[in-house]
């Protein structure tokens, strides 16, 4: 007994002097988090079948190819906006016949005149006069209204209307010795009733008093043409009558021009035509008019 108590008291001993070993600490377990339940796909859908459609082949014409080059869209525009910006310039050419003693206004003081109209038009003038002759004076009227010799003025490049223009221009002076288009910007006209036989006194010989009208007061005068001859028999109590044409920029320089006509055609003479000329009316009875006449006019040419 002593030895099993002993014993035991040893085996107490040892227990008390080696403690038991700790267990280990069990870590505790995460809480899991819920991961979101992924979205559900959508459904594909459905499509009805549909019955097949047959169609038939038809016939058709197949175009043929053009085998011109198509210009470029950018070409065609630009082509159009100089289409747009510049007339478009004639080919043509008009011809313009004028009687041929009238060559010399067309064409003016060492071209003036025609390169006035060319200016102005834009165009170009070609004149073609038939060979120097005695074609008469500029301002002497054509007898019967018909002249031989003529001319013309061929009218090329330029536009429709610069053509026109330059013909309208060309007919006013060879028919009146003026253009309305070569003109100042207050040109006027007028005219003055006369009667022919008075004709060649305004125009005077080699056309000294028409030249001296238009120089002295800057205006043109037209002489018309007329069959009027002295020989002419006059049909009742109506005197024939023709009318001068008087254009000029200025009003005051046509009424003055205008007088000086009827002056010449009543006393046949004018300060600005004759000057130093001056006259005295005096008065005849009726039955002595041909003791001053004579015979065959032969007393007045005395």
């Amino acid at each position: 007994k002593k030895n099993n108590n002993n014993n035991k008291k040893k085996n107490n001993g040892a227990a008390k002097a080696t403690p038991a070993p700790t267990p280990a600490p069990v870590p505790e377990p995460k809480p899991e988090v819920a991961k979101p339940a992924p979205a559900p796909k959508p459904a594909p859908a459905i499509v009805p079948l549909q019955p097949r459609i047959v169609v038939e082949e038809e016939w058709a014409t197949i175009p043929k190819k053009s085998k011109k080059k198509k210009k470029p869209v950018v070409k065609a525009a630009a082509a159009a906006a100089s289409s747009d910006a510049k007339p478009e310039v004639s080919k043509a050419s008009v011809t313009v016949t004028i009687d041929a003693s009238r060559v010399g206004i067309i064409i003016g003081p060492k071209g003036a005149t025609m390169n006035a109209i060319q200016e102005k038009t834009g165009t170009k003038l070609d004149v073609n006069a038939p060979k120097a002759e005695d074609n008469g004076s500029q301002f002497r009227p054509v007898v019967g209204g018909k002249a031989k010799a003529k001319a013309t003025v061929v009218i090329t490049e330029g536009t429709s209307e610069g053509m026109k223009l330059a013909k309208k221009a060309i007919l006013e002076l060879a028919d009146r010795g003026y253009a309305a288009l070569l003109q100042a910007e207050g040109f006027g006209e007028s005219s003055v009733s006369v009667h022919p036989r008075f004709l060649s006194e305004i125009v005077g010989t080699g056309g000294k008093i028409i030249k001296a009208i238009q120089t002295e007061l800057d205006v043109k005068l037209t002489i018309p043409k007329t069959d009027w001859t002295p020989k002419t028999i006059q049909i009742g109590n109506v005197e024939p009558s023709v009318r001068v044409g008087i254009a000029g920029d200025i009003p005051a320089n046509v009424k003055q021009a205008k007088q000086v006509i009827k002056d010449i055609c009543a006393y046949h003479h004018h300060p600005v035509t004759h000057p130093g000329l001056i006259h005295q009316e005096i008065f005849v009875p009726h039955e002595f008019f041909h003791c001053v006449i004579g015979i065959r006019g032969s007393e007045i040419k005395h």
